[in-house]
């Protein structure tokens, strides 16, 4: 990268901005809309990712996902949206300096950009806030050579939120998307995270800023009224704004399969490789934080701003796919001579990407048309990069590939022999450790991390309170119990239903979670199941509030093949389902509509916070007393089933509930036969469920059976091989309004 002096840096500054122009100032009566509908004319991006942090200098640990999340973003963009690779700048620890920063925009973005281009700003490290005299807080960036103040007139280094906002608003562009996987604020919640790390540094107590920080800002700001002296300043962020998390709440990392990542920007990646139809802001936001709930719950909201509005959308800003469909990744090498390609699976979970090993299969993204579908079967994978075959597709299939290529979930595979891993928190001490260990030995199922490089489903740690303390510059303190238990996910807090109520030993605590593992595993299994976004089977589901009878879900099955080309009562169908937030004592009706030629089978379960599971069925399919549970059939050709009532889900005290709807184009026989046992003299339409492991069991050795009609196994004894094109795993969260 081009270096300045720190003073030429300064002088240049007002004279760059002069000579590039600040459009991106102009107020807010400025067509946006003539501007956005044109094509991004060229694409930039500044990445800036720093993990080695100095506690001694910067008063902060290391971070381990930042750089990963610089990659995630690379490769999405250069591949997924069309960036040039030497359009993409990017700053990694010791470079991602206050003056590194401000010097990219002045040495490569203001001199380049143009009024019709797209800018993508990413930024992943720390935030802190700044607390100068007589003002409000402001948020701030802790780069790699940021001080730490440890006396209130120590000049602070960090780069103040406004400067950023300055130097986007001095580009040529009203096309500037601006990531921030970090977070501000320090929240006491925070410090009870087990297995995360936490994005938020202490607040400066210093009341003076550097400077030269104070000259930047002065310069960008006086050119600004120069050039503009009726513009009406604006609190909103320029262009548009996608933050990890709420003001108030601590954005987390967590570890993946052999890789630390952000939440957000592993969720954000993974959705912007998924989406295909063009939504508004609003609509994107709320699938974003639909894919992080199941991770972090309500720890971490993501949230937008933007000064264009919430109609706005991703494509208009100019981040269009080179491929409408939607993808888990790309093919970035071939290998002619041995018919091997090297893939990039940005755009799987960290759940999905595990079973991604031997013998999983992806398919290559077809433009239309009759070609012949050519499938690649998985050699070997190392965190994203995967090593695959081409297995079908006719002779010359492999000549048809090329780098850049997009690739989308085929075979699926599920281990057979499942297991909870558990880590043991750092706060137990060691015969608490040896303890727990022999408690878990004798547990089914069940198995305690050992290796710190791999990720955990779950926590076992002592019940832990946090307390006010005398400094200002470390406020809180967490004190632990001695003897009383609980269970987390990472990043969360204990879940319900899992802390002791007294006193115990530890042996005691894991014997009395036995019950609830069995649970958290049978969830664990329907998750790897879940595939709203990848399934092939042709249908669709709307989900209507009873009370308000605004429909809150439109979903169809974007990627299912030859579907019946019928219309679907809708406005603009998605291939993702949204977080549904609903008041208290309202229920929900849903219809599913089988796109295809033949008949369908399904089964829809319940799942509370508390560890419940229950059955749920229509009304007209209730069998009588002692009868059987029949087959839930759904007929073909684009007809609806009667619609079907979920009277008694949502009333009542319960936070939050998950809906699992399953559909196999074969009969779940298995499954009937394993939920038989919980019926009793009959069911209503939610039924209590006493062996979800279980059902859950069965349910994949069912989808398993409709998958052979297309795959005849997986190659592996430990796995069975699901075809994308035999079942539809959807899941509905929905939280309660108090």
């Amino acid at each position: 990268m081009l270096r300045l002096k720190r003073r030429t840096f300064l002088n240049s500054a007002a004279l760059a901005l002069a000579t590039w122009g600040l459009d991106g100032l102009s107020p807010l009566a400025y067509h946006y809309g003539r501007v956005l509908a044109q094509p991004a004319r060229q694409k930039f991006a500044l990445l800036v990712g720093i993990n080695q942090y100095s506690p001694d200098r910067t008063g902060c640990q290391p971070l381990d996902g930042c750089r990963t999340d610089v990659e995630l973003q690379h490769q999405l963009l250069a591949y997924r949206f069309g960036f040039r690779w030497e359009n993409i700048y990017t700053l990694l620890d010791d470079q991602a300096t206050r003056w590194g920063i401000e010097d990219a925009f002045f040495s490569h973005l203001l001199p380049q950009v143009q009024p019709d281009d797209l800018v993508v700003i990413h930024f992943s490290g720390y935030g802190s806030t700044i607390a100068l005299a007589n003002q409000s807080p402001h948020p701030s960036f802790v780069l790699v050579d940021s001080v730490f103040p440890w006396d209130p007139q120590t000049p602070i280094q960090d780069l103040p939120q406004d400067t950023l906002r300055l130097l986007v608003q001095g580009l040529s562009t009203q096309r500037v998307i601006t990531v921030l996987d970090t977070s501000f604020e320090l929240p006491a919640s925070a410090l009870l995270r087990s297995a995360a790390k936490i994005r938020s540094r202490s607040p400066s107590w210093s009341q003076v800023l550097a400077p030269d920080t104070l000259a930047v800002q002065e310069r960008l700001q006086d050119i600004r009224n120069d050039r503009f002296p009726d513009a009406v300043p604006s609190s909103l962020w320029p262009g548009l704004l996608l933050s990890a998390a709420a003001p108030d709440q601590a954005a987390l990392e967590l570890k993946g399969d052999r890789y630390t990542s952000g939440v957000f920007t592993t969720c954000l990646t993974r959705q912007l490789w998924q989406a295909v139809p063009a939504s508004t802001i609003y609509i994107d936001v709320q699938r974003l934080q639909n894919r992080t709930t199941p991770i972090v719950w309500q720890a971490q909201t993501p949230y937008s701003e933007s000064n264009l509005g919430n109609t706005i959308n991703l494509q208009e800003l100019g981040l269009i796919p080179t491929l409408s469909q939607g993808l888990e990744g790309v093919i970035t090498t071939i290998n002619l001579d041995r018919q091997e390609v090297e893939l990039w699976l940005g755009g799987l979970s960290n759940p999905i990407l595990r079973s991604y090993g031997t013998n999983a299969a992806l398919r290559v993204a077809r433009s239309g048309g009759s070609e012949p579908e050519i499938v690649l079967q998985i050699l070997q994978r190392d965190q994203f990069v995967a090593k695959a075959r081409v297995i079908s597709g006719g002779t010359h299939s492999s000549q048809q590939l090329f780098v850049g290529q997009g690739i989308q979930e085929k075979i699926r595979l599920i281990p057979q022999s499942n297991t909870l891993v558990v880590a043991l928190d750092t706060n137990l001490d060691r015969i608490e450790r040896v303890d727990a260990t022999s408690a878990f030995a004798g547990l089914h199922q069940v198995k305690v991390l050992t290796q710190t490089d791999q990720s955990a489903d779950y926590v076992f740690r002592r019940l832990g309170k946090i307390d006010r303390t005398a400094n200002d510059w470390n406020p809180y303190r967490v004190s632990y119990s001695s003897s009383r238990y609980g269970l987390a996910a990472p990043g969360q807090d204990i879940l319900p239903g899992t802390a002791s109520l007294n006193d115990e030993a530890v042996k005691t605590a894991v014997q009395r979670l036995d019950a609830r593992f069995q649970s958290l595993l049978a969830m664990k299994i329907f998750g790897l199941l879940e595939n709203s976004v990848t399934t092939h089977l042709p249908l669709a589901l709307q989900v209507e509030d009873t009370l308000t009878e605004a429909i809150v879900v439109d979903y169809r099955a974007e990627r299912a093949l030859n579907p019946v080309e019928n219309s679907i009562p809708s406005s603009i169908p998605s291939n993702s389902i949204p977080l549904l937030s609903l008041p208290i004592g309202h229920s929900l009706t849903y219809r599913i509509y089988n796109l295809s030629d033949r008949v369908f089978y399904g089964l829809l379960l319940m799942y509370e916070p508390n560890g419940s599971f229950s059955v749920g069925y229509p009304s007209s399919l209730i069998p009588g007393y002692l009868q059987p549970l029949g087959d839930w059939s759904l007929p073909p050709n684009n007809s609806a089933y009667p619609e079907s009532r979920l009277e008694g889900v949502l009333p009542g005290l319960i936070p939050e509930i998950s809906l699992f709807l399953f559909i196999s184009r074969r009969p779940l026989t298995r499954t009937l036969k394993a939920i038989t046992p919980n019926l009793g003299s009959g069911i209503s339409v939610l039924k209590p469920l006493n062996n979800p492991l279980t059902i859950a069991q069965a349910i994949v050795q069912d989808l398993q059976e409709a998958s052979s009609e297309t795959w005849s196994e997986s190659g592996r004894s430990d796995a069975w091989a699901l075809d994308m094109s035999a079942w539809a795993a959807l899941r509905l969260t929905c939280k309660i309004q108090y």
